[in-house]
């Protein structure tokens, strides 16, 4: 079960994963293989098949982004066989194979196909289709599992955060069963009930209109939720604690 607080969050965005060859120069086109290395497969260890990738072949006169251009085609004629396809050879490796004739582009002043010149440059740039971006923000999402908070407290001691659940008893008081044994709390503790946050109390300092919570005996694996007041009884609660084991 996750509990989850509203607050307008930045979002936090991961690099997508993805490998180039680099510019590679090519001296013959026809029937060719377009590589890590002429001639090879691409390998871009990316764990990742075909159907979850995006590939860009790119080419170039000079081997610089600067002039580069992408060329799409597949034509087969008796002749003639330009273009190129990628096919699948496992998770972290495919073959781009080129045609009998090599590989053509479009002449922008003339709008007609022009073979690509031996001594050109390519470049495979491939990145993984499916990719989780996560937002979070630490504190504002609390699950009933242990969490690490990837913090530490003053004796070195991993901090971790997990939050219980339930409804508050008719009376002044609520026991909850931690199931483990608490070493130390930590600041970020609290309880919250009736849309109020409260925090740790001494046991025996309950007032008649105080709530908090507090740990039942010298133990530390139980926890007392005071809530004296009438309002704050029979209600939904959230026990949230950042504590050492």
């Amino acid at each position: 079960m996750n509990i989850h607080t509203t607050k307008i969050l930045s979002p936090l965005y991961s690099s997508m994963p993805f490998y180039t060859t680099g510019w590679v120069q090519c001296n013959d086109w026809t029937d060719q293989g377009l590589g890590t290395a002429v001639g090879g497969n691409v390998v871009h260890n990316l764990n990742a098949g075909l159907v979850d990738l995006e590939i860009k072949v790119l080419f170039s006169s000079t081997g610089n982004d600067s002039d580069c251009i992408e060329a799409y085609n597949l034509n087969s004629t008796v002749t003639d066989s330009t273009g190129f396809t990628p096919n699948y050879v496992n998770n972290n490796e495919f073959w781009i194979q080129t045609g009998a004739n090599g590989v053509a582009r479009l002449n922008l002043a003339t709008g007609v196909f022009t073979l690509i010149p031996n001594g050109w440059y390519y470049k495979v740039v491939v990145s993984v289709r499916r990719h989780t971006v996560g937002v979070t923000e630490g504190g504002n999402v609390y699950s009933t599992s242990q969490v690490d908070t990837g913090e530490k407290w003053i004796d070195g001691k991993t901090i971790y955060r997990r939050c219980w659940t339930g409804v508050t008893a008719g009376a002044s008081t609520t026991g909850v069963a931690l199931g483990l044994t608490v070493d130390s709390l930590c600041p970020g503790s609290e309880i919250l009930i009736d849309s109020s946050t409260y925090g740790w109390m001494v046991s025996g300092s309950a007032g008649a209109n105080s709530t908090g919570f507090y740990f039942t005996s010298t133990a530390q694996n139980n926890m007392t939720l005071f809530h004296n007041l009438a309002h704050m009884q029979g209600q939904p609660y959230v026990l949230v604690l950042k504590y050492t084991v």
